[in-house]
């Protein structure tokens, strides 16, 4: 789910008041929602991210080799819609076992009907359930996989479940140098009363090159990071590119800056975002440029076990 795109929420609402086929067309999948903090602040691009556990939700070889940890992060977009989400990961044996709930809720909307009576409804609350397996083999090779359940609700009247798996891996040959490929949310349609809404399916492919910077000792940063993906939506027929640098402090501070396509390509938006490191602690802010109207804001917070 890529949370910064909220849901369609009055197409929705006029679709309710002239017939059930345009619920298809108009409901967007909360799977497209679940995007974290800093593959946010780095425009999506999440294909070549490993050994960090809240990457998960995009590329399911992510969490290999990162210990353990708890991350809990929330967004809130310009309008009353909100996401909320918990992962976490710990060793077990060879691998890397991680698990996540996410909830998303658009707040509430008004439905008004042809004599003139109005009632208050939910626009759209889901819940999204993962379970993951990844781990990494030849110290090189990070596989993994991802069974997600989601259950969403349309309204207070249409209620769809349905499941979908993930599979991703990445290559470390050095490492500065990383390059990864994921296939996420492949399963069956959501099923609204009798309208089915096809998952958002993509497959990912990207790299990430990271350096040294011969800096004066004053504000020029220790390391630099890109990052670029080259993102086919299945549904759409179409790739998208999303990429986003990364500079860091004596590890103790993170800047992000991305971009990513909006309206299909037709134009780009911009994202900012920090991370702090204190001990076990990580904190992860990103905000999406995408507007006067939408300006979706990111925190989560990491504690290493």
């Amino acid at each position: 789910m890529n949370a910064s795109r909220p849901f369609v929420f009055l197409p929705v609402l006029v679709a309710c008041a002239c017939s059930r086929p345009a619920l298809a067309d108009d409901a967007s999948n909360p799977l497209d929602l679940v995007e974290p903090a800093r593959i946010q602040a780095l425009g999506g691009a999440a294909a070549a991210v490993d050994r960090d556990a809240t990457g998960v939700w995009l590329n399911p070889a992510a969490p290999s080799g990162s210990g353990r940890s708890v991350t809990l992060g929330g967004q809130r977009g310009f309008i009353e819609d909100q996401t909320w989400q918990i992962s976490g990961a710990a060793p077990a044996g060879p691998l890397t076992a991680a698990a996540g709930l996410a909830y998303y809720d658009s707040g509430s909307i008004t439905l008004r009907n042809t004599d003139g009576g109005a009632r208050r409804v939910s626009g759209q609350r889901d819940i999204l359930a993962l379970a993951n397996a990844s781990g990494v083999f030849g110290g090189v090779v990070s596989l993994g996989g991802s069974v997600k359940i989601l259950r969403s609700d349309l309204l207070d009247q249409f209620h769809a479940t349905t499941v979908a798996a993930d599979a991703g891996l990445v290559v470390r040959p050095a490492e500065d140098f990383a390059a990864g490929v994921s296939v996420v949310n492949v399963g069956r349609r959501v099923r609204y009363a009798d309208e089915r809404v096809p998952l958002p399916a993509a497959v990912r492919a990207g790299g990430s090159a990271a350096t040294p910077v011969e800096g004066d000792g004053g504000i020029s940063p220790d390391r630099l990071a890109g990052f670029l993906d080259a993102v086919w939506l299945l549904r759409e027929r179409r790739v998208e590119w999303r990429g986003g640098v990364e500079a860091y402090w004596t590890q103790t501070l993170a800047a992000r800056a991305g971009v990513s396509p909006s309206r299909g390509n037709e134009s780009w938006r911009a994202a900012l975002g920090v991370g702090v490191f204190i001990g076990k602690l990580r904190i992860d802010y990103a905000i999406q440029l995408s507007g006067p109207s939408s300006l979706p804001q990111v925190l989560s917070l990491t504690v290493r076990l």
